[in-house]
């Protein structure tokens, strides 16, 4: 198996798994397909969608084609369908009603019998209510059984995944990814996301996929089972995510619910269809209504798929464009949960910058409208490497001036404004003695040799000045004060600064003996006092 990545942003990527059947273009959803009962039928579903991929369920093939006294049989034919299917092996019967009669052996035996593309071992799911010692032992059978189907499977033609289990418990989802991630998978599995999912508990949930990405291997395809809504896959992609499976499009229609990118809407709620999908743009609100309940379900359904297809082309547009963020930043205002989830990724933000491209494919800016902006890997990588590799160890004064709001910051009218001061204040040798650095939000402390640099001239920012903040530009100061031998500071204070963060400063000077010299925006012609004054 391989799989080629052409494009990066965050951790997400545009990538190419090759199959017996072709080659998937990823990120990519597969829609769950019933083989005899579904909601669309097949020939429709190839005909309107244009559908490389699909997943269907081994298990039931299996019992149906066992009750007619028929052994299995390619299950491209069973359900109509010439492209890739991928199968799943009966697991979600499990975590439903709690046996199944089959082995693991034996599902490998059946999927090699269906000629599948693509296809899940039997892995045992971890309800996110079982006591700890339960949930141990899901992950201790899930292993037991990839041991077993690895051994048992014949064929090298088919892409074998191996799901990771462990649900609410991190130590157990680490353990099972850590102990898969040894084992010859071709493509890695991360079960348990819905039941996380239906309860708006998104922050669960990046805990979940981020625990089992950081063990499992990157160059492999990751597999999130029952994720199939709009609002969630640009974070999922972003963490690493790249093929999803869902049967929402069917199960939202049969309640009459209608799935939008940013919410989900009951049939009985609307007024008008906000949207120009090949259902909403022939009907209105009105003929849908006066239909029957069959064939409104049916639209319903097509028109979810379609939103859902339509977002995994949006967030490749977006991985190619470099802006992967920004749509996760849209989302996250979509739902309190959401936004809740986005913040928790700080615990995460290291591994994000570790697989974001420094150069994307277009060189842009960055829009930074809230706090949760802070965790966005140009933010952290630009404060990493002011804590690793920026030392300015001939500098004995620093003056920290506020955003000018013009960049680059040493071409501002501000900024020249400090320099005329500072050149009729100090004879040479003290000039070069000065450190002139811009604090800002979101990148804290920018010293003035390194504005031109990408991103730092490259960003516009609507601050709030919230705790979040603070804390960057404070603790971006107490970095570069901590690793240079400044014996003055003069720090030129904005209207807008919060008196919390020149309190902090005054404290962290006296501990070190540094001299603080404090000046207002307005006050500006201070400057050449305090400059006459110092020593250096």
């Amino acid at each position: 198996m391989a799989f080629e990545i052409k494009e990066r942003d965050l951790a997400g990527r545009i990538g190419k798994i090759a199959t017996k059947k072709g080659v998937l273009e990823t990120p990519i959803f597969l829609p769950v397909i019933n083989p005899w009962n579904n909601i669309i039928p097949i020939e429709e579903l190839k005909e309107k969608f244009s559908l490389k991929a699909v997943i269907t369920n081994a298990y039931i093939i299996k019992k149906k084609l066992l009750s007619k006294g028929r052994d299995v049989f390619d299950v491209h034919e069973i359900i109509n369908f010439d492209k890739i299917i991928m199968t799943d092996s009966g697991a979600y019967q499990l975590l439903v009603y709690g046996t199944i009669d089959l082995k693991a052996e034996e599902i490998i035996r059946i999927q090699e019998k269906l000629n599948s593309d693509i296809a899940v071992i039997l892995d045992i799911p971890t309800s996110k209510d079982l006591p700890y010692k339960e949930a141990l032992e899901t992950v201790k059978k899930t292993l037991e059984n990839a041991e077993v189907s690895l051994k048992a499977k014949s064929r090298e033609d088919i892409l074998w995944v191996g799901p990771v289990q462990g649900g609410p418990y991190e130590d157990l989802v680490e353990l099972c990814a850590k102990k898969l991630s040894k084992m010859d998978f071709d493509i890695y599995g991360i079960g348990g996301p819905t039941q996380f999912m239906e309860k708006y508990q998104f922050d669960e949930l990046i805990d979940l996929v981020m625990t089992a990405k950081e063990e499992l291997p990157i160059e492999k395809p990751i597999h999130l089972f029952g994720a199939g809504h709009p609002i969630v896959m640009p974070l999922l992609v972003a963490m690493g995510c790249d093929t999803f499976d869902s049967a929402s499009y069917a199960l939202y229609a049969r309640d009459e619910r209608y799935i939008t990118p940013l919410r989900t809407i009951k049939f009985s709620r609307l007024k008008y269809l906000p949207c120009n999908c090949n259902v909403c743009s022939r009907f209105e609100v009105e003929d849908l209504r006066e239909m029957e309940r069959r064939e409104r379900i049916k639209l319903i359904a097509e028109h979810n798929l379609s939103v859902i297809l339509r977002e995994i082309d949006e967030i490749k547009q977006a991985i190619h464009e470099g802006s992967l963020w920004e749509l996760i930043e849209i989302k996250a205002k979509a739902h309190p949960q959401l936004y809740k989830a986005i913040k928790k990724l700080s615990k995460y933000k290291n591994y994000l910058e570790k697989f974001d491209p420094i150069v994307k494919g277009e060189i842009k800016g960055i829009f930074y409208t809230g706090s949760e902006g802070l965790i966005r890997p140009e933010v952290t990588r630009h404060l990493m490497k002011m804590r690793e590799n920026i030392r300015f160890p001939e500098k004995r004064i620093l003056i920290l001036i506020p955003d000018p709001k013009e960049k680059p910051f040493s071409k501002s009218r501000y900024v020249r404004e400090i320099m005329k001061i500072i050149k009729k204040s100090c004879h040479e040798e003290k000039i070069n003695k000065i450190h002139e650095c811009i604090y800002c939000i979101p990148f804290g402390v920018i010293p003035l040799e390194l504005d031109e640099v990408y991103p730092l001239s490259q960003y516009e920012a609507v601050e709030s000045r919230n705790e979040d903040e603070r804390e960057v530009i404070f603790n971006s100061i107490k970095e570069l004060i901590s690793q240079n031998k400044y014996s003055n500071v003069i720090f030129i204070s904005a209207e807008n600064i919060a008196q919390v963060i020149i309190e902090k400063l005054k404290h962290l000077c006296r501990e070190r003996k540094i001299s603080l010299h404090i000046i207002e925006e307005k006050t500006l012609k201070k400057l050449h006092d305090i400059l006459k004054k110092v020593e250096i």
